[in-house]
């Protein structure tokens, strides 16, 4: 099964975003991410047997790390690709959970970019693209949540998009506050 630890978002905020962004990235060429699937990729794992899903859950569920707050602010892109929304806080803080998944879990270091992907472009041309970029920056948007949890995410793959199922959760303990 193919899995990846992740931040959730809060459900209000899902909606607002698919409000505000993803119905206007519902055009020829451009892919959104589904209002359900957004979330905060913290370390993407692969494919993994049952038996590696539930060393995983065991292993995390004796993560300590303290809730944080991240501020969501403007759009950015990997050049010509991807486009996402960009995190004005919280950045350090995911840095050091995907650095902590990562020791605990013994895993091969990652690069990471701390971002909410909201769709991926399948045959924009860069002016296009680049257009598309400029009309979203336009949009007033920041946002901040509290994050509680790191969830791993089961995602199977299908003709119309991942699905996305909760197979556990680890709550942070503490308040960042």
């Amino acid at each position: 099964m193919r899995l990846f630890l992740a931040i959730d978002l809060p459900e209000k905020l899902k909606k607002e975003i698919n409000k505000l962004f993803l119905t206007k990235l519902a055009i020829k060429g451009i892919k959104p991410v589904e209002a359900c699937n957004l979330h905060l990729t913290v370390y993407f794992l692969g494919e993994k047997s049952e038996s590696e899903a539930k060393r995983i859950s065991e292993t995390l569920s004796k993560l300590e790390f303290e809730e944080f707050e991240i501020k969501l602010k403007g759009v950015g892109f990997f050049p010509y690709r991807v486009i996402f929304i960009e995190l004005a806080s919280g950045v350090e803080k995911l840095e050091k959970l995907n650095k902590k998944v990562t020791e605990m879990l013994s895993l091969e270091k990652q690069p990471f970019k701390a971002h909410l992907t909201l769709a991926r472009n399948k045959f924009l041309s860069k002016r296009e693209f680049l257009a598309l970029i400029e009309k979203l920056n336009k949009i007033e948007f920041e946002k901040s949540f509290i994050a509680h949890e790191l969830v791993l995410f089961k995602s199977t793959l299908t003709q119309n998009g991942p699905i996305y199922e909760k197979l556990a959760s680890f709550k942070f303990r503490g308040k960042p506050f």
